[in-house]
């Protein structure tokens, strides 16, 4: 009963505060506490696309999850708060603008079946104080200046003064040379598209809008241009896609069942933030997850009918996202997506 109670206390608290704050938050490995490469790049993350500044009041508060005593969890709970601080400051933030840093323990929860612990409850939450936008002063109109009134001059009149006239004799002009036409410029081939570099630390990506296969005009497509699949969805931390990616699915093969003189690479991709998504580690089936991604559609195509010499399968990675900064679960969504890209037609 007492957690129950300190829980409602601090989520009441949050929700308050966060109508003038924004929240984020950063995980952390069973019964660890030190920051990690993925939760670096979290932090890495909000700092260059300035969700963090040193103009903000910053709040930091620990948590464990439900295994393990009370003061076990409290003690790592205020021990990954205060290795955030650290990292945080070592980025540029000012130490005065933590407000807070403190440890807030387990959070009490049923066990999960087939689970050890529950990874989302072990974090430090991030709370950023939301600054108010200033009003600019009004501008005061300028006074009304009259012109000066204008000096009148007498003027005299000139004397008329008697005008020589010359004859001049007018030559009819001569006709110009005709121009001659010149020869039609030659058109110049269209370039290739250059595929993009990978965004920079603090640039911004956003989502580009999905293609319309069925309406797409194949005529109109160019070698190593690039189709997204937004609307084929991965599993965090897996390879399977979900159920709801299956019109998806149904229209890229109609589309390349249509257009059988088109070959593709299909590329998977991984997202940033979440723990269990955030590195692209091997899959156990001879490749690494986003390329394990790829591989699934590659089989679903196959196994529809569609001739395996048109298609080949690739892993990016992280290196080419959807969206960047993530900021919510729907952006780590987007990016744990596919693309092909055209490479023959």
């Amino acid at each position: 009963m007492k957690h129950l109670l300190t829980l409602f206390l601090l989520l009441s608290f949050v929700n308050v505060y966060s109508q003038k704050a924004d929240t984020s938050e950063v995980y952390f490995e069973l019964n660890i506490a030190k920051v990690s490469t993925i939760a670096s790049m979290s932090l890495d993350s909000l700092w260059y696309s300035k969700v963090l500044s040193s103009g903000r009041k910053t709040t930091l508060l620990g948590y464990g999850d439900y295994l393990g005593t009370d003061e076990y969890n409290l003690s790592l709970s205020e021990n990954r708060a205060k290795n955030v601080k650290d990292y945080l400051v070592a980025l540029g933030l000012d130490e005065n603008n933590i407000v807070a840093c403190k440890g807030k323990g387990r959070i009490v929860r049923s066990p999960i079946p087939g689970q050890l612990g529950y990874y989302k409850d072990r974090k430090v939450m991030i709370i950023t104080e939301r600054i108010a936008k200033k009003m600019a002063k009004p501008v005061p109109e300028p006074k009304k200046v009259s012109p000066p009134k204008p000096a009148i001059v007498k003027q005299e009149e000139p004397k008329p003064q008697p005008v020589k006239q010359e004859v001049v004799k007018v030559e009819p002009p001569k006709p110009a040379p005709a121009k001659q036409p010149e020869p039609p410029k030659p058109v110049p081939a269209p370039a290739k598209p250059t595929p993009p570099a990978p965004p920079a630390k603090g640039q911004e990506v956003k989502r580009k809008p999905e293609k319309d296969l069925a309406t797409l005009d194949p005529a109109k497509l160019l070698v190593d241009e690039v189709i997204p699949l937004n609307n084929i969805f991965f599993a965090p931390g897996s390879n399977a896609m979900l159920r709801k990616s299956q019109p998806a699915l149904e229209q890229l093969f109609k589309f390349l069942d249509d257009n059988k003189n088109i070959s593709v690479e299909i590329e998977g991709h991984i997202c940033f933030l979440d723990p269990a998504d955030g590195t692209d580690e091997p899959d156990g089936l001879g490749g690494n997850r986003s390329e394990g991604r790829a591989k699934n559609i590659y089989i679903y195509l196959v196994s529809k009918g569609v001739d395996r010499n048109r298609m080949k399968f690739t892993g990016l990675g992280n290196k080419k996202p959807a969206v960047f900064p993530e900021r919510t679960e729907f952006d780590r969504e987007l990016n744990r997506r596919a693309t092909i890209r055209i490479t023959a037609k």
